[in-house]
């Protein structure tokens, strides 16, 4: 298929989509080389209205045997069968763009009321139902005041030549992005699809995650719609099902990647692949995708608590809604959306005052102490979670209380444990944020004495905390004391994920960079470059990781005086980042800085 784009809620768009500007920065290198005004015959850019969609189309489609609401696009039109619906519709009518018979299905209505130039490019997939399209369509209609006689839309199965579909996309892959891009920038509105809820098709389709990212950096505003009913079954299951499959839902986004994701056309996919693999890499497209599909659903979630609130008797001013808003705060903080975790606690905590609550001290503690009791593990967690909340939030003082609740319960619930372990490093963490050292070292060695008990001396646990030691101990100016535990981490790694793990490389880096510091430039560069040997391995060449060994390699020549060489690296780890990253990434810059600073040092001893 050409297009799909989805969502859950109409007004659920992020702040990545609110227009190109606001997530631009992603893909400044994608749109460095395209034209600021793409030609596109204006016959390529005329959509269906709406109203046409929910009153002739869904006819033919109901008039047709075997179809029904639920009929996908698929159903519908088998292209590599006889005609369906959609091209039945042309097979009569010659081709206004290429004069030969058999035209696209916009191609053949007329009427201000059944076609116009498009002011909106729907992004979906074949996948979808026919009734869940046209009610996604009209429900944005009705929420945003529009006239569905002349909002027209841009649909591929619609308005792309289904006749010709195997002879319409070019071999070029540069004109096939022009195309694309064209196309897009000059409807300059992309409605993204996401549907089902619990496991969008969306994600899983290569021209949806391409459209999703390259709207946002080409003057289109994107939205998010979601069929009506679809809005209604989150609803419920953030409302009455405690949250069950949202955690799941970002587990999926979290995993999704472009590389994974399917087309109908293999050749579409390849090129799309192709265009991504060379602007911006796959990890930062997929990073970009992630990072935008969780803000989106972090906006649903809220518009869910605000309809709720305005919903609810007292709007929003209950104990009920209070604990809901707690419930909802445990969704963001398990999910790392700390920001809105916080937002969501202070609002139950705000209606407990209100309310003069007898548990206003701690009201998202408040289920798990009613069911379990005050000194339970389960509890425990919940004094965690919310401090792991807090102190993101910047709220570091709130946030140790909380810690050193959990603690205090786990300590005499769990005695050594993993769970205790890991309060113990969260603690330390913060106190070493809080410039307290000695306190930090101090957490931060009974969690490592827990995990060398409960797992031994050879376990990433054990490596976790011998890393948090040796952070510490760098910090106070203990350099061979950091240097011993990260060797320490060294070979934990070494001998449970392998001497080629990229893991092991970053501690491999570490070192190397203490090391240099250190002025021990030989060591550093024996470090350096066994954590490049494994990237390479890993990765190939062109790859962000590889770039930054290079980059490192050439710090440490240039500190050794060894200018030429330095600049030999640095040049590559340039290259590199250039075509990874594009020229204006922070990184990159960076490099360039280095290669200027070796440069003037080079000239100064001439």
């Amino acid at each position: 298929t050409c297009t799909s784009t989805s969502s859950l809620s109409d007004g659920a768009s992020s702040k990545h989509r609110l227009s190109s500007h606001a997530g631009s920065n992603h893909n400044d290198e994608l749109t460095s080389e395209i034209p600021d005004e793409l030609s596109v015959d204006p016959l390529e850019k005329l959509g269906v209205s709406v109203h046409y969609l929910k009153t002739f189309l869904l006819e033919e489609v109901l008039l047709t045997p075997g179809l029904s609401r639920d009929s996908t696009i698929y159903d519908c039109e088998k292209l590599e069968g006889p005609p369906g619906v959609i091209r039945q519709k042309g097979e009569d009518v010659l081709c206004p763009i290429d004069g030969q018979l058999g035209a696209a299905y916009v191609h053949c209505l007329g009427g201000k009321d059944e076609v116009g130039d498009a002011n909106f490019m729907l992004s979906y997939s074949w996948g979808y139902s026919i009734g869940d399209i046209i009610d996604s369509l009209d429900y944005h209609c009705a929420t945003q005041n529009l006239d569905p006689k002349r909002t027209y839309v841009w649909m591929c199965c619609l308005c792309v030549n289904q006749h010709r579909r195997s002879g319409m996309l070019t071999d070029n892959v540069k004109n096939f992005e022009d195309q694309f891009l064209g196309r897009m920038m000059g409807i300059g509105h992309v409605l993204a699809m996401m549907a089902p809820w619990t496991s969008p098709l969306y994600l899983s389709r290569v021209w949806c995650l391409y459209e999703l990212y390259a709207a946002s950096g080409h003057d289109c505003t994107i939205k998010v719609i979601t069929p009506p009913t679809q809005k209604k079954d989150f609803e419920a299951a953030l409302v009455r099902q405690n949250g069950k499959g949202i955690n799941t839902l970002y587990e999926t986004i979290r995993e999704t990647r472009v590389e994974k994701a399917d087309a109908s056309v293999e050749a579409d996919r390849q090129r799309i692949l192709e265009i991504v693999e060379q602007k911006p890499g796959f990890v930062a497209f997929n990073h970009y995708i992630n990072d935008t599909c969780r803000e989106w659903l972090g906006d649903l979630i809220e518009e869910t608590v605000r309809i709720r609130a305005d919903g609810t008797k007292n709007r929003g001013t209950s104990i009920p809604f209070a604990d809901f808003c707690n419930r909802v705060g445990m969704i963001f903080s398990e999910n790392g959306d700390y920001t809105r975790a916080l937002k969501m606690f202070r609002n139950s905590r705000t209606i407990m005052e209100k309310k003069d609550h007898h548990q206003t001290v701690m009201p998202w503690i408040v289920t798990n102490e009613k069911l379990l009791g005050k000194d339970h593990p389960k509890t425990a967690i919940s004094y965690r979670d919310i401090g792991l909340a807090l102190h993101k939030g910047g709220y570091v003082d709130d946030a140790l209380i909380m810690y050193r609740k959990a603690l205090a319960i786990q300590k005499a619930a769990l005695g050594e444990h993993a769970d205790t372990a890991v309060t113990h490093k969260m603690i330390g963490t913060l106190l070493k944020e809080k410039g307290d050292l000695e306190g930090a070292l101090t957490e931060f060695n009974n969690s490592k004495d827990i995990n060398k008990s409960i797992f031994g001396t050879v376990h990433l646990s054990t490596a976790s905390s011998y890393n948090n030691i040796a952070s510490v101990l760098q910090m106070k100016g203990d350099i061979d004391g950091a240097i011993m535990y990260l060797r320490g981490v060294a070979n934990i790694f070494e001998k449970k994920l392998g001497k080629n793990h990229p893991d092991t490389a970053l501690i491999y880096k570490k070192i190397g960079v203490i090391l240099m510091n250190m002025r021990d430039f030989g060591g550093a560069l024996v470090e350096h470059h066994k954590a490049l040997k494994i990237y390479e391995a890993k990765y190939g060449g062109q790859h962000a990781e590889v770039a930054s060994s290079h980059s490192a390699i050439g710090v440490v020549l240039a500190n050794k005086g060894d200018f030429k060489e330095a600049l030999v690296e640095l040049d590559v780890a340039l290259a590199i980042q250039k075509s990874v990253l594009g020229k204006k990434h922070a990184t990159t810059q960076e490099t360039v800085h280095s290669i200027t600073n070796v440069r003037e040092a080079q000239r100064d001893l001439r």
